[in-house]
């Protein structure tokens, strides 16, 4: 082999190294680039947690709060409530005088559908359960609620033909005994715009009085009102 054949191969295996050492060199570049652009992702996720975390423990924090607020109210509402139910044990009724919210029960005594007339009829009564003689006389105030709070639109109608044209007279209450009134509404959904709901909730209002008694029922109710009738004896809607 000539001088000239070994600097030639020489020359060669320099080449190769040199090729070799420019591929190490762009393949580390490569996997630093690799290695910051996931880097960065990590930092930015972390950035993202930790903002994360900061709003988390602010709604924690919130929440304690509300928890503690509602803690009180429902203290507050209870002490209300005891309050109250000690002003009703202590409250002494006149014989012979309106009835008072805390002296009766509203209570449903069932319903009747009639599906050719798309008609319902509902009984109510209001029970004296207090040891005083009071009276009812008028409409009660009447409304019913779907589990959303939704309440008929136009509201009850107190309607002084309903039943048997017959107007409001005082009904006495002996204790125990009961003073009923008449409901009635569709039942059947008339067009497509009309509203239908299951009524689960009944406040009622007896005549003369502003504080409703409540009710949980499961009534379906088609209409934009309702025929309310007076508060009158059982015999008053026999037959109906």
């Amino acid at each position: 082999m000539t001088d000239n054949d070994k600097i030639q191969l020489k020359s060669k295996y320099l080449s190769k190294i040199v090729y070799i050492f420019l591929w190490l060199i762009i393949v580390l570049v490569v996997i630093g680039i690799v290695y910051m652009l996931q880097q960065r992702k990590v930092n930015n996720l972390n950035k993202t947690n930790s903002s994360l975390n900061h709003k988390l423990s602010i709604l924690n924090n919130k929440y304690d709060q509300l928890k503690e607020q509602n803690m009180s109210t429902l203290k507050h509402l209870s002490e209300a409530n005891q309050a109250i139910s000690q002003l009703y044990s202590n409250n002494t009724f006149v014989s012979g005088q309106q009835c008072q919210p805390e002296q009766l029960t509203l209570e449903t005594n069932g319903y009747q559908s009639q599906s050719t007339k798309n008609n319902t009829y509902a009984l109510f009564s209001y029970q004296n359960n207090s040891s005083t003689v009071c009276i009812l006389d008028g409409y009660p105030g009447f409304l019913a609620l779907n589990s959303s709070g939704y309440v008929i639109p136009d509201g009850p109608v107190l309607d002084v033909n309903y039943p048997n044209n017959s107007k409001p007279s005082i009904v006495t209450l002996n204790p125990g005994s009961k003073a009923y009134f008449q409901v009635h509404w569709s039942d059947i959904q008339s067009s497509p715009n009309q509203k239908c709901f299951t009524a689960t909730i009944i406040e009622s209002t007896p005549p003369g009085d502003s504080y409703p008694l409540i009710l949980t029922t499961n009534y379906p109710v088609c209409s934009n009102s309702l025929n309310v009738s007076e508060v009158a004896p059982l015999s008053t809607f026999q037959g109906q």
